[in-house]
């Protein structure tokens, strides 16, 4: 009996559930590969998955050493030129690096402005909307990077980020909704943030908005789970599942398939794909629960779960 440590295995297992031939003439092989693939990624991710809202990393999932990120200073060396209602602006400083996509504060000026262009070592810059204020040739400003772009690649980040200058400090992660309303713009200040959101996330490209800025080069560490290897239908593809839960990746997909197909067995898998599911997460929660009782925080059924976006941020549920 196979014990569906491998994908071509795990394969199989579902087109035998289907009542599919294993010799490679199902014309369902490709759409159970595929089906199999967005399943495995939906797992890695942590996310929501059979009804059932897992919000964490997986220890089994996730990197072996935590990825870094550098938090950069504020540029405030010189003055900058804006006219009103252009789009243009003039450094008398051109700073080393590029400024796109920092965030402009004059003095004494209300309205923030965002870089939309800047070379480095240039001293042109454009903004992204024309300038409203009045026409300064020499305005005393603040250039601020709150958005970051973590290592690519990856499918969930972890909470806290972590930074270790000076004191240790824990950076937590907070829903976007909640970010927005406890720290607007105009709230940003000089120091080591507080908190993050996740702000965008587009192929594997995770992008994170922080609450203050640093007034110099500053590390940040993450926990991360990256994207997984893509499964093939060979006996070299080996899914990171612990294997004692493999044979979720067999009941999920079949799961899946036959709900499609109209299939009354469907609910049968459904509850075999989340009996396993609950488990494995169980087993990780066992340990954590000892420290932090409120950790991970787990939802079943539709009508009970909050959404992942507008409540979770990494690990955290957000109360």
């Amino acid at each position: 009996m196979a014990d569906y440590s491998s994908t071509d295995e795990i394969l199989d297992g579902i087109l035998r559930k289907l009542g599919e031939p294993t010799d490679g003439t199902s014309d369902q092989e490709a759409d159970a590969l595929t089906e199999l693939s967005s399943f495995y990624i939906q797992l890695v991710g942590g996310g929501k998955l059979l009804d059932i809202e897992i919000g964490i990393l997986w220890d089994w999932a996730k990197e072996k050493d935590p990825s870094t990120l550098e938090l950069l200073p504020m540029v405030d060396t010189g003055t900058v030129a804006l006219t009103k209602g252009s789009t243009s602006g003039t450094f008398s400083v051109a700073p080393a690096a590029s400024t796109t996509d920092y965030w402009l504060k004059l003095e004494n000026r209300e309205e923030w402005f965002r870089i939309a262009a800047h070379t480095a070592a240039m001293t042109s810059l454009t903004l992204d909307a024309n300038y409203t204020g009045d026409t300064g040739a020499a305005l005393n400003f603040k250039a601020i990077k709150t958005d970051y772009d973590l290592s690519t690649g990856v499918i969930r980040i972890g909470s806290p980020i972590k930074v270790y200058r000076g004191a240790a400090r824990d950076i937590k992660g907070l829903d976007p909704s909640r970010f927005r309303r406890d720290y607007p713009r105009d709230s940003l200040y000089l120091g080591t943030p507080t908190h993050f959101t996740q702000v965008k996330e587009v192929d594997g490209l995770i992008t994170v908005r922080f609450n203050a800025y640093v007034d110099t080069e500053t590390r940040a560490e993450y926990e991360s789970v990256k994207v997984p290897t893509v499964l093939t239908d060979s006996s070299g593809s080996i899914p990171i599942i612990p294997l004692e839960y493999r044979k979720l990746l067999m009941h999920g997909p079949v799961y899946s398939m036959m709900v499609d197909r109209g299939d009354s067995r469907a609910d049968f898998h459904f509850s075999e794909a989340q009996k396993i599911l609950q488990s494995m997460f169980a087993a990780q929660m066992k340990e954590v629960q000892q420290t932090n009782p409120g950790y991970g925080r787990l939802n079943t059924r539709e009508g009970d779960v909050v959404p992942r976006r507008e409540t979770l941020v990494g690990d955290i549920t957000v109360l």
